[in-house]
């Protein structure tokens, strides 16, 4: 029989706290909600670093089987543990972006797994140093075998590179403006480049038809990434750390993350 509502909700800024942790409150009520709704967690995070969250908050009963990861980039069917739908870019398309962005001189670096690899310590790159995880390239053909999941300029885009993109298969899913600091040099621009089509609500699209759900959409998110599935959903929910423009499509604005604000929704609108 096919629940109420498919309820689409992100993690990171949204039902995670701070601490990456689901407060007992917002569990006991998700476990409410998952009685009479189909649960769908759609998140920017890959597969590997969801799976660790679902564990740990022992979600797998109370969510459906097929999770959204990486933006939409990928499906992962964690009661199979295997990977249903992929879209990421290949390395040839990539070495096309490396050359436009070069004659652009446009700073780039990529994250892949748990992975962020970059051939230049500079602007928001710096917060990596001190990761274990950060790779400086001496060449990109290291990358021919890493999974291309997010490319991200540092840039305002110009119009030519706008239209090389587009004509690319390619589009921008988020851009995040940097607040101005003292020095112009400490000012950025984050742009993710994203195969054409990708994003979390065309994915829950496609777990909705792969496993019956109701089309009736409620979602919840609190980051640009989540815009499309906000604007397209009978119900869009943000929290109050929400980006500005999701507030302005957000049905409800809830509590910000730190205060159970998947319980505040409930009590103060599903009820």
């Amino acid at each position: 029989m096919i629940k109420n509502n498919t309820i689409v909700i992100d993690l990171d800024g949204s039902i995670l706290n701070n601490n990456d942790i689901i407060s007992n409150k917002d569990y006991k009520t998700l476990k409410i909600l998952a009685k009479e709704n189909s649960i769908v967690i759609a998140t920017g995070r890959n597969y590997i670093s969801a799976l660790e969250i679902i564990k740990r908050h022992n979600l797998e009963n109370i969510i459906e089987d097929i999770i959204v990861c990486s933006n939409g980039q990928e499906l992962f069917d964690i009661k199979n543990n295997v990977s249903i739908y992929e879209n990421f870019i290949n390395y040839d398309m990539f070495k096309q972006y490396t050359r436009e962005m070069k004659q652009n001189q446009i700073f780039w670096y990529i994250k892949s797994s748990e992975k962020i690899y970059s051939k230049k310590i500079i602007y928001n790159c710096k917060k990596y140093i001190n990761n274990k995880n950060f790779i400086l390239l001496k060449n990109t053909s290291e990358l021919k075998k890493v999974r291309l999941e997010k490319i991200i300029l540092n840039c305002k885009l110009s119009k030519s590179l706008n239209r090389f993109l587009n004509t690319n298969n390619t589009e921008i899913s988020s851009m995040n403006k940097n607040r101005k600091k003292r020095h112009k040099s400490d000012f950025y621009w984050e742009n993710i480049l994203l195969p054409k089509g990708v994003n979390k609500y065309s994915s829950v699209l496609r777990v909705i038809e792969l496993l019956d759900l109701s089309n009736n959409l409620i979602s919840f998110g609190n980051g640009i990434n989540d815009y499309e599935l906000l604007k397209n959903s009978n119900v869009s929910i943000c929290t109050n750390n929400s980006r500005k423009e999701l507030k302005k499509i957000s049905n409800y604005i809830t509590c910000n993350n730190n205060d159970n604000p998947l319980t505040n929704v409930y009590e103060n609108y599903f009820k």
